[in-house]
């Protein structure tokens, strides 16, 4: 009886380290799967970053290139305007230069 009770007892502990080894295996595996999903989700989270920093920046620039092109087109308005001011006066200033 005394065999058969350490029998049982060997087999229980075998059981049990069973047991203590497919836990660990498990939670290798789980911890090991949350690791993926982290890293899953930083790199989702910084490709959303970089695509909202892309955005952003092409929003800038066309909205810098708009500024650019009003201000050509007012220097340009300007210029012409002082041109034709010049060219309104060259009688005035052809006649001044015949009159000395």
């Amino acid at each position: 009886m005394a065999v058969q009770l350490l029998e049982q007892i060997r087999l229980a502990e075998e059981a049990a380290e069973q047991l203590r080894q497919q836990a660990q295996r498990e939670a290798r595996e789980i911890v090991k799967a949350s690791e993926e999903a982290s890293a899953h989700a930083r790199r989702d989270a910084e490709q959303g970053v970089r695509t909202h920093y892309r955005e952003q920046m092409d929003a800038q620039k066309l909205r810098i290139q708009e500024e650019l092109a009003q201000a050509g087109h007012a220097l340009q308005a300007a210029q012409q305007e002082e041109i034709d001011k010049a060219r309104a006066r060259i009688p005035q200033a052809a006649q001044r230069i015949s009159e000395r």
